[in-house]
Formats: C-alpha cells, structure tokens, sequence
C-alpha cells in the first residue's frame, strides 16, 4: 500500500515537473524562432492531453487536435517530405471516442510509413458517419519495403484492447498494411 501511495504521489509530480521545464524551454527560446516555440506548445499540448487520466472518452475533435499538434511537429522534422490530408465529417465532431485512439495510428503512419522513405509521403485521415458507425482511416504512402510495423505492435494492440473493453465486439481495428499505402481503420457503433 505504501508503494502504491508513493508512485502516485511521484506520478503527481512527473507532470509538474515536466509542464515546468517545457514553460522554462519556452521562455529560452527568442521570440524571432516562432516554429520552435510552436513545438514546445504541441508538445505540452499533447503531453497534457496523455496524461489526463480522468477522461476514458474524448469528443473526436478533442482527439483530432491533438492528432492536429502531432502532425504539426512531425511536418516541423519531416518538412516537405510529410504532406498531411484531414477530412472530418461535421456530424462525427461531437461523437465520443476513447481517448488516444487515433493518435497512435497517427504515429504509427508517420513513424513506419513516411519518415523511412526518402521522397514525399502523406498522411490521410478521414472520419465520417456510415450505416450506424463512425469509421475513422488513417492511410500513409508506405516505405515501399517490407512494412516494419507489427500487426501485433504496442500501438495497435493497446487501441484494439480498448475498443474491445469499450464496444465489445461492435469496434474493430482493421489494419492493412502494403507496400505502397498502409491503412488503420476504427470502426465504433453510433
């Protein structure tokens, strides 16, 4: 008991401490390098949005802006070589999703897919409403090699257990991978 008091009393501090160092990282950047204050504030953004515990579901436009704030700072790193495509139904914007669901798949897109190839590559999401469920894709161009990421990765694994514990059998994660375009596909009943 004493050892669970002690980590959540330390967990209580990780984020303290690291909100204090990114506002310090923040101050010491000049006001003349805007990208790079930008991506101290993703970054916060996203570091905020993952640790709140409180929230098992999130509005997918809660999500998308955190998906938004990745992005971002992967363009920052990949520049030109990462184009990124968003097309999010208005009537999916308000429809609760378990929180970091998309990100991961984000992450994965970027991290296996386009970041290994050395021309240009894309990263599409779409959410839309059909027949009773929202489908959530996110498709990159591929590194045109074997893929690297693992069907049974981390990520993937992770945002499948918790559709399942949410939705049971109603959720699904189809997971695609190829060559040229990879695709990530949730599927939650309405």
């Amino acid at each position: 008991v004493s050892q669970a008091e002690l980590r959540a009393l330390r967990s209580q501090i990780n984020p303290h401490f690291l909100f204090n160092a990114l506002n310090g990282l923040y101050g010491a950047i000049p006001r003349e390098a805007a990208g790079a204050r930008r991506m101290v504030l993703n970054l916060a953004e996203i570091f905020r949005y993952s640790l709140q515990s409180d929230k098992a579901f999130v509005p997918l436009t809660q999500e998308m802006q955190i998906v938004r704030a990745y992005l971002e700072l992967e363009q920052c790193r990949l520049a030109s070589r990462l184009d990124v495509q968003i097309e999010v139904d208005d009537a999916a914007l308000q429809i609760p999703i378990p929180a970091l669901s998309i990100q991961p798949l984000v992450e994965n897109a970027v991290k296996h897919g386009v970041a290994l190839r050395i021309e240009p590559g894309y990263v599409r999401i779409k959410a839309q409403c059909r027949n009773d469920e929202l489908r959530i894709s996110v498709e990159n161009s591929a590194s045109g090699r074997a893929t690297e990421a693992p069907v049974t990765g981390v990520g993937l694994q992770n945002v499948r257990r918790r559709l399942e514990i949410c939705y049971g059998a109603g959720a699904e994660l189809r997971f695609s991978p190829g060559m040229e375009v990879t695709t990530a596909e949730i599927r939650i009943p309405l």
